[in-house]
């Protein structure tokens, strides 16, 4: 074996070896640990965590280059756990806690479905714009990265998980996908206020707003570490793929709002490109090999640009209104009208995402993948299919057994296609995950969000007598 292979075979021992005795967990001096059925590190299966199984496996899967980079990587993720266990022995409370694991809501599906089109609604379109496209590519980005890294969150144990979210904690840790957006958002604020800081009365609540986006800032960054769910690489990486790619927008905003928007009837052609240029990205997404869901937060993101391209250009375009943002003035609205004009906002967001999207689109887009093998079973499933004699015998001592890497035993990745009828309960693992039924239907219901966020927005509020001139 190459020192490259020890290396990351004893990396990868590691952060996967499961404590087999009936020792606490190091919150065992909290007096009511609310997630500490997150960390009972002896009841906790081996391989639970993607990025953590036998090193044999990544070596023989992940190509030369993947897993040259993974092993030089692995001894970060090393070093880094015990000294995140140690902040965490110093500093978790109940608190704290409660403070961190609901500050990660800041980075959550939900926060941003809501209060990403508020700027639109309030005449503010290319605010909107650019956190969208800050927000969706920081999460392409560092999800395609993970995925093609493979690596895992700080070792639990000896790290605790501090987290409302278990779909997030299935995910590979480098590089950190919160850090992306909370450094890119943060900065796109402060450059905003500093821009317009004669809209503040004073000083004082010029220093609050930028003191508020710190506090924003640092309890989505140190709380990732606090959290034990990512390290200081990880985090680093993360901040500097989010700015990098704000300083992109903030580049070339000017220009491609122009092309997108203000071309006439050249513009939808631009807005075409740029539907086959993201639909790429999600087609030659790289494929992770363990059961990790970074996928699926990518096609969500990148099914958000490609509808908010679209919607941005009907506005301007068919509706005739100057720019994508919808006419508002609280001297002409007020408070009461104002509110109900958010209001109508979310009501059709939420009616869209929880109600309308899924039974429509799986209803026109069903009879063109009618008869295709269902592809909704676990990552289990796999092993017992492909032997399923070992996989009977690891069951009954709780855990995958110790002396089989099951999962090298599907050869390659057209192995993984061929098993596509019990794939994995990612979306990525898909045997044509480009044009699958359930990617599509998830790429069109998060494209419909800027659609109803703008043109039914545009619509609804002009019907209601809550429109501005």
């Amino acid at each position: 074996m190459t020192s490259v292979s020890r290396q990351q075979a004893t990396a990868t021992t590691t952060t996967t070896t499961t404590t087999t005795t009936t020792t606490s967990s190091p919150t065992a001096s909290i007096k009511s640990d609310r997630f500490a059925h997150l960390n009972q590190f002896h009841l906790k299966k081996r391989y639970t965590d993607s990025g953590t199984l036998p090193s044999h496996h990544y070596e023989t899967h992940l190509s030369p280059l993947r897993s040259q980079i993974r092993s030089l990587l692995i001894p970060l993720i090393l070093k880094e756990t015990p000294i995140i266990a140690k902040v965490q022995d110093l500093l978790r409370c109940d608190i704290l806690d409660y403070f961190f694991a609901h500050t990660a809501n800041l980075a959550s599906h939900t926060f941003y479905v809501i209060f990403t089109p508020l700027p639109i609604w309030f005449g503010l379109s290319p605010l909107t714009r650019t956190m969208v496209f800050v927000l969706g590519y920081g999460i392409f980005f560092t999800g395609a990265l993970k995925d093609w890294l493979c690596l895992p969150r700080p070792g639990s144990p000896p790290v605790s998980r501090v987290t409302l979210s278990g779909y997030t904690a299935r995910e590979y840790g480098f590089p950190s996908s919160h850090s992306a957006n909370a450094s890119g958002v943060s900065l796109l604020l402060v450059l905003i206020i500093l821009k317009n800081a004669e809209w503040f009365a004073s000083k004082w609540t010029l220093g609050l707003s930028l003191a508020a986006v710190a506090i924003y800032w640092t309890s989505l960054i140190f709380g990732r570490v606090y959290c034990g769910m990512h390290g200081f690489s990880d985090i680093s990486v993360g901040s500097a793929i989010g700015v990098s790619v704000l300083v992109f927008r903030l580049f070339f905003q000017e220009i491609w709002d122009r092309l997108i928007m203000f071309q006439h009837g050249y513009s939808i052609l631009f807005v075409l490109l740029a539907t086959l240029f993201n639909y790429a990205l999600v087609a030659f997404h790289p494929l992770p090999i363990d059961d990790c869901p970074c996928y699926d937060d990518s096609v969500a993101f990148i099914g958000v640009i490609i509808g908010l391209e679209w919607a941005s250009w009907w506005i301007v375009n068919v509706t005739g209104l100057e720019d994508s943002s919808i006419p508002y003035s609280f001297e002409q609205l007020g408070v009461w009208k104002t509110a109900l004009r958010v209001a109508v906002g979310v009501f059709l967001v939420v009616l869209w995402k929880e109600v309308v999207s899924k039974p429509v689109l799986n209803r026109i887009l069903g009879p063109f993948f009618k008869g295709r093998p269902s592809v909704q079973l676990a990552y289990s499933e796999i092993l017992r299919q492909v032997n399923p004699q070992q996989s009977q015998a690891g069951q009954g001592q709780g855990h995958l057994h110790d002396d089989v890497d099951y999962i090298s035993l599907i050869q390659d990745r057209h192995d993984v296609d061929n098993l596509a009828h019990s794939s994995f309960k990612c979306s990525v693992f898909k045997k044509h995950r480009s044009f699958d039924n359930e990617i599509l239907v998830r790429l069109a219901v998060y494209a419909g969000i800027p659609w109803v966020s703008i043109v039914c927005f545009n619509f609804s509020v002009q019907l209601l007598g809550l429109a501005a001139n």
